[in-house]
């Protein structure tokens, strides 16, 4: 009898310390996420990873990367986002950027020496495919691919160089003056400014009258530095300045506040790609360099 009691009393035992352990939550291990022996739970699993991890914020930066892309595969400026917004079946001109057209650089700055020949080459291209020319101060949509040749600083060469290139194909081109440097050693000179304006094919601009950093002036110098360059260019070639090209590209708010007494046409050395939102006071400019290839001035080109 006490022997059958001792077994009841041990099953008892038995029973009750096994459901403790299952309501402790020892139970039989059971391996989470493998895919191969309970797809069900991952699925679910997974699931509730997705509902409760935080999500991607929505002010996460899309602008373009600094780095460009290559520039034989050009990204159409159409596609880009502009202010106001470009009509379908109408052209944003195209800013080129020049300083030198020249056979042999004369300083370590050889990029900015472009070969007559590359130059004739370009405006040839332009010329035979129907491309339209505007002077950086009629910036505005067009009905036809358009460009806008630019030179900053205004260079001798602009002059010798340049200009029977230009004249040769009818091409308009914009120049750039540092008001204070014509007529100095290097630079164009008074009389080369009044025949390139006469001939109708070249406009000259306010590149300021020094080549001050902008962004380092307060609003006295700036006034000044435009004042003073547009007094001189506008004596020289009885024609209104209404464009700047900011010098080493330079620029915020302020100078953009300042500029907007004078100018109506702004001008950056950003390249389109790094720009999103067009204003008249943001245009940016391809760089044409000494050693661009054919095949990417042609990149440049396409719509």
């Amino acid at each position: 009898m006490k022997k059958n009691l001792i077994s009841v009393l041990l099953i008892l035992v038995f029973i009750f310390s096994s459901c403790s352990f299952r309501d402790a939550g020892v139970d039989t291990p059971v391996t989470l996420n493998d895919p191969e022996t309970d797809p069900e739970d991952t699925y679910s699993v997974t699931e509730t990873f997705r509902e409760t991890d935080p999500m991607p914020s929505s002010d996460i930066s899309t602008d373009v990367p600094a780095t460009e892309p290559d520039q034989t595969e050009q990204t159409d400026p159409e596609s880009l986002e502009t202010e106001p917004p470009v009509p379908s079946g109408e052209f944003l001109p195209k800013a080129m950027m020049y300083h030198l057209i020249m056979e042999t650089p004369y300083n370590s700055l050889e990029a900015l020496f472009v070969r007559p020949s590359d130059f004739d080459s370009q405006l040839s291209y332009l010329t035979e495919n129907g491309y339209g020319f505007m002077f950086a101060d009629e910036w505005q949509i067009a009905d036809r691919p358009t460009v806008i040749l630019t030179f900053d600083d205004g260079y001798v060469d602009n002059y010798t160089d340049m200009f029977p290139i230009l004249k040769k194909y009818g091409a308009k081109a914009t120049v750039f003056l540092i008001s204070e440097m014509v007529g100095t050693d290097g630079y164009l000179s008074v009389d080369q400014i009044v025949e390139m304006a006469s001939s109708g094919l070249v406009s000259f601009q306010c590149h300021t009258a020094h080549h001050v950093d902008l962004s380092y002036q307060d609003e006295s110098t700036m006034r000044s530095e435009f004042s003073t360059s547009i007094s001189k260019i506008e004596n020289w070639t009885g024609r209104p300045v209404r464009a700047l090209a900011y010098p080493a590209g330079s620029y915020n708010d302020d100078v953009i506040r300042v500029a907007a007494d004078y100018f109506s046409f702004c001008y950056t050395t950003k390249s389109p790609y790094s720009v999103t939102e067009y204003s008249n006071y943001n245009i940016p400019r391809y760089y044409i360099a000494r050693d661009l290839t054919d095949a990417s001035f042609i990149g440049y080109m396409q719509y």
